[in-house]
């Protein structure tokens, strides 16, 4: 029996990714769109991802790159399952609880390694088919005091100022602290706390502009979000500042947030499960 034609499971900005079979094997085939398979930039995403490959459940535990007359591709194994970002408006309060323990389970691995992911959001968890949760992509991730990814590249809406700013080189924990923080925010919320049609505007509200309280986030698990998704708030925009004075205001805003993963899942913890439920609108 010949094998199938590939199949495709989505496509985002840089990549269209394949789910294909060969000898009753399936995994997962990553191609760099054909308008950037000359970005020195995007190629080193591709190149990076390879560089974290983990012993752990629920992380990558098989990448490969290569090049391929220049076209350029990474094969991951096959994951059955669905992204968090399609299952979020099918989630009880248990299973949303349930899910973002697991989540912080993962991030407290890595942050023992000493990694930092930089782009959790829920199209990179996904949850498989026997529940358990899997974070992916780690095209943009680094060793804490060594990034390898040194140009501006973040995910819009879930990405700490830091990042957005691409000071890299203060970035912790505590950038995925925020990353987290956003998509509890997120997923109780059902919406994110700004957003704008210009990248430009929304850039500057994730940068400079307060959060919200969401209206249907609960008042118990307020204060734990709010704490992850402290931010410094500029007198002036960022630009005006020198790399050492943004620096400083950016690392009094990381200081504000949870200092690791730890304390962050001590205080989940003690929420009831009907914390993590979205309230309902009353007229």
């Amino acid at each position: 029996m010949s094998n199938p034609d590939p199949v495709v499971l989505g496509s985002g900005n840089f990549s269209t990714t394949f789910l294909k079979v060969e000898n009753d094997q399936k995994f997962v085939l990553k191609k760099l769109k054909p308008k950037h398979r000359d970005n020195p930039k995007v190629i080193r995403l591709f190149e990076n991802e390879e560089l974290f490959i983990f012993d752990h459940p629920g992380l990558p535990n098989e990448i490969r790159y290569f090049e391929d007359y220049g076209d350029h591709f990474l094969v991951k194994p096959f994951v059955d399952g669905h992204s968090l970002e399609d299952l979020k408006k099918k989630l009880t309060a248990p299973q949303l609880r349930t899910i973002l323990l697991e989540l912080i389970d993962l991030l407290l691995f890595l942050e023992k390694e000493e990694i930092v992911h930089c782009d959790l959001k829920p199209s990179n968890i996904l949850i498989d088919d026997d529940g358990k949760v899997n974070l992916l992509d780690f095209g943009l991730a680094q060793r804490i005091g060594d990034p390898k990814i040194n140009f501006t590249l973040f995910s819009l809406g879930f990405s700490a100022p830091e990042l957005i700013l691409n000071r890299r080189q203060i970035i912790d924990q505590r950038t995925d602290i925020f990353s987290f923080g956003m998509l509890m925010y997120y997923l109780i919320e059902g919406k994110l706390p700004y957003t704008d049609s210009n990248p430009s505007h929304f850039t500057n509200l994730q940068i400079t502009y307060p959060i919200p309280k969401g209206s249907k986030i609960q008042k118990d698990i307020w204060p734990i979000i709010s704490k992850c998704l402290a931010k410094y708030q500029f007198e002036f925009p960022p630009n005006r500042y020198k790399d050492l004075e943004l620096d400083k205001r950016l690392w009094d805003g990381m200081n504000q947030r949870y200092n690791n993963f730890s304390e962050l899942k001590e205080d989940l913890q003690k929420l009831e499960e009907k914390a993590f439920k979205s309230k309902r609108f009353r007229f």
